[in-house]
């Protein structure tokens, strides 16, 4: 499995980063079609955190569940983040597509198929691909601890993807890699 990830709008102008897990191949069709999803999706951005949550994990649901034929394909895991309305607050939320909204506890998930994933509340959100449990349990550990930027580092050499919710100087950022490449999505604070 492989990560995607991509950068899209909502018909209401609410920039969404979206990313997961895929077979290799797979990416860049996954990609388009949550793209054309999301961006006939309708946010209503609000000012409460949660209700932020609660609505990308809406938006972000009915699209994925619009493209189950290519998630089918492989994808268990998706991530998101989103900066409503051009202002700091944003929100993220990750976990597998038939899985129940709950607040993050910071616990170690197994997803299946080597996918795990953590949600910190207030840091970050990790999903990646480990060997087996002592590795999954290694690096989560190691996550338990980390910053943004040592988070990146403890996953270079796997298949990952992370999300930031309000990272300084920035609403939102999808970071992905696959052992050897790793790529940022972005939102700045002040995106429309």
């Amino acid at each position: 499995m492989t990560p995607f990830g991509l950068r899209a709008e909502t018909r209401d102008g609410v920039c969404v980063l979206a990313g997961g897990f895929c077979r290799a191949g797979w990416g860049g069709t996954l990609e388009r079609r949550l793209a054309e999803e999301l961006s006939g999706a309708v946010f209503a951005p609000c000012r409460d955190p949660f209700l932020t949550d609660v609505k990308l994990h809406r938006v972000l649901t009915d699209a994925a569940t619009r493209c189950r034929a290519e998630l089918d394909a492989g994808g268990a895991v998706l991530l998101a983040a989103a900066a409503p309305g051009g202002e700091e607050l944003s929100g993220a939320v990750m976990g597998r597509l038939d899985s129940e909204m709950t607040s993050a506890e910071g616990e170690l998930e197994a997803v299946g198929n080597g996918l795990y994933c953590a949600c910190f509340p207030g840091a970050f959100g990790a999903a990646f691909i480990a060997r087996d449990t002592p590795d999954a349990q290694r690096r989560y550990r190691r996550l338990r601890r980390a910053d943004a930027e040592q988070a990146v580092e403890e996953l270079r050499d796997t298949s990952f993807l992370l999300v930031f919710d309000s990272k300084i100087g920035c609403a939102g950022e999808l970071t992905l890699g696959n052992g050897t490449r790793m790529r940022r999505l972005i939102l700045p604070i002040g995106t429309p």
